[in-house]
């Protein structure tokens, strides 16, 4: 029963994986090519990182989410991989915290232009965005802790 449960949680954390990572590519190079659009809200100043402007965030959010993508896609060990994803997630909630904290009402500008592309409002790309980011946090969190009751991956065979 023991063994079936952790094959069981490990094809569960691997295919967990492999969705965040088509996620974290996907949303990486809808930020990326927004980011290199024209649009007047590429030029104000985002309202957290008030030195930067929206195109310089979406920008170094979007190469950084591909950067994400590529690496839980490449790495070998599932822990460290549910760890990037967690941690990613957190920066992006504590981010989304900080917009609420001060008062902003608007749409979270974190896709840029996407809204231009997809035809969808700005509110249904909000929206979308924080059903993604819900679904990240509450199963990557949720495979950790699974993985602090029972390891996802077999221990390496001791040498001999």
């Amino acid at each position: 029963m023991g063994i079936q449960f952790h094959y069981a949680a490990s094809g569960l954390a691997r295919g967990f994986l492999k969705t965040a990572s088509v996620l974290f590519v996907f949303t990486g190079f809808a930020k990326v090519l927004s980011a290199l659009g024209e649009a007047r809200i590429l030029a104000q100043h985002d309202p957290i990182f008030d030195f930067l402007t929206n195109r310089q965030l979406i920008f170094v959010a979007g190469a950084m989410e591909l950067s994400v993508g590529a690496l839980i896609f490449s790495w070998p060990k599932i822990l460290p991989r549910l760890c990037l994803v967690a941690w990613v997630s957190t920066l992006f909630l504590a981010y989304r915290t900080g917009l609420l904290a001060i008062g902003y009402h608007g749409s979270c500008p974190c896709l840029g232009t996407v809204a231009d592309f997809t035809h969808l409002s700005p509110k249904a790309i909000d929206l979308v965005l924080k059903a993604i980011l819900g679904y990240l946090l509450a199963v990557s969190f949720a495979l950790l802790l699974r993985a602090r009751i029972a390891p996802l991956e077999p221990s390496p065979a001791p040498s001999s």
